[in-house]
């Protein structure tokens, strides 16, 4: 029976070993209100979303209950309670110490300004906005943690958006080689902002080059931002105050086997594209 209860609650490990311990010590045998569940069990405010989540799943596998109320209760016997906590925390074990993922990817989000019907609609959700990285946010910290190079794709740049790359340049380590790729020529937006390009030592790249065969051109679409060699941002955001303020955008915080491909097409992007910062 514990085995098909585990396969159900196993992706909710590191939430509900706790639970189950402290049922087998004879706590929650009664109703116990969410918060009053996570405090017990050591787990913060801002996991309750995915702890009342959790609870839900455990509840159609018939080892919790929710009362009429809202509060929660355990219905296994301590004994199975016992042998449940050291099923999770052997699946614990396992994912901090064995497995490693070949991918970690992270959901990025700007959302529109205040006051939104989107963000209103998302919030009545059960998780709302937790688990969603402000993409301004995710930038910022990869600009701090690149420790060779970092890169900055991206076809529209506006005078805001300018500002924000040369604060992302301003923020890597000395030594980290800068590199900014756009399309059709220095942006106007930049060329004011020659002087930081120059200071920084950045290299811009134009990705607009004439076809080797026929008419037309090659450029790009892409947004991307790439620290290092296999850690990325991917998604819909331009370089632009309607991106970054008023628009819903999307992306991915992507490392691993997966940003080190995305790297790989950006070092590509780079061997074709012509200087564009003479």
């Amino acid at each position: 029976m514990l085995d098909n209860v585990l396969k159900r609650i196993a992706p909710y490990a590191r939430l509900l070993e706790p639970v189950f311990a402290a049922s087998a010590r004879g706590l929650f045998r009664g109703p116990t209100p969410l918060r009053a569940l996570a405090s017990s069990c050591g787990h913060s405010t801002a996991k309750l979303p995915l702890l009342e989540e959790a609870l839900r799943v455990s509840s159609s596998a018939e080892v919790v209950r929710q009362t009429a109320m809202g509060a929660w209760l355990v219905t296994l016997e301590p004994e199975a309670c016992q042998r449940l906590a050291n099923m999770l925390h052997g699946v614990n074990l396992y994912l901090d110490q064995v497995h490693h993922d070949t991918d970690t990817v992270a959901v990025v989000i700007s959302h529109p300004a205040q006051p939104s019907r989107l963000v209103r609609e998302l919030e009545q959700t059960l998780q709302g906005t937790w688990g969603l990285a402000e993409t301004a946010d995710v930038l910022l910290e990869l600009a701090r943690r690149a420790t060779r190079r970092f890169t900055v794709m991206t076809p529209f740049v506006d005078d805001d958006g300018a500002g924000r790359i040369i604060e992302l340049l301003d923020l890597t380590a000395p030594g980290v080689r800068r590199e900014i790729i756009v399309r059709g020529g220095l942006p106007p937006a930049l060329q004011l902002r020659r002087a930081d390009l120059e200071r920084l030592e950045a290299a811009v790249f134009d990705f607009r080059i004439s076809r080797d065969e026929g008419a037309g051109t090659e450029t790009f679409h892409a947004k991307v931002v790439r620290v290092d060699s296999d850690e990325c941002y991917v998604g819909s955001s331009n370089m632009t105050a309607w991106s970054f303020n008023y628009s819903l955008e999307l992306g991915f915080h992507v490392r691993g086997a997966a940003g080190k491909r995305i790297s790989q097409v950006v070092d590509a992007v780079l061997q074709v594209s012509q200087p564009a910062l003479a």
